[in-house]
């Protein structure tokens, strides 16, 4: 972003996820026998539009950390291949969320301490990301929905946080 803008930085990650997995990837995986995969996505990954799918997205407390949304056609087409090619189903994993909200995990802030419990603000956008990606699966047609197993939110919630616990399991809930 700092050397070619928001613009090259968007395309360079579109350019590097259609390419990142590929057939002999997938073969791999079936000959391992895997049931499920679980699939790890950002908050930021259901952000953008119809108009523009793919577009930066900056974390709301720390401006120096920016992701990628998914392109919404594309993430499904790539799912649906991959189940196609390895017979697994797909467990989407919203792995982090805005501010980080796991401490010694992956967070998407590191080396930036965890703030998304700290924030009523920034706990709301994590909701409203959830609640984009299951739009998105209410939205795939039967038979795509078929591939998806279920969901997660977050990776280890108030990972070593215990201090955090109340407000974590409030949110859940």
């Amino acid at each position: 972003v700092e050397k070619l803008g928001e613009d090259a930085a968007v395309q360079a990650l579109a350019a590097h996820r259609s390419d990142f997995l590929t057939n002999s990837d997938l073969e791999k995986i079936k000959g391992l026998g895997y049931q499920t995969l679980r699939v790890p996505i950002t908050w930021a990954a259901f952000q953008g539009t119809d108009e523009k799918p793919t577009v930066l997205v900056h974390d709301p407390v720390y401006k120096d950390r920016a992701f990628v949304s998914l392109d919404k056609k594309e993430l499904t087409s790539v799912l649906r291949t991959v189940h196609r090619v390895t017979g697994s189903t797909i467990l989407l994993d919203m792995h982090n969320m805005p501010g980080g909200s796991s401490a010694g995990t992956y967070n998407g802030v590191f080396p930036h301490r965890p703030a998304f419990w700290d924030d009523e603000k920034t706990q709301l956008l994590g909701l409203h990301s959830a609640r984009k990606m299951l739009e998105w699966y209410n939205d795939l047609a039967e038979a795509d929905k078929d591939f998806i197993d279920g969901f997660t939110l977050l990776n280890e919630p108030a990972h070593m946080m215990p201090e955090k616990k109340e407000v974590m399991l409030n949110w859940m809930a």
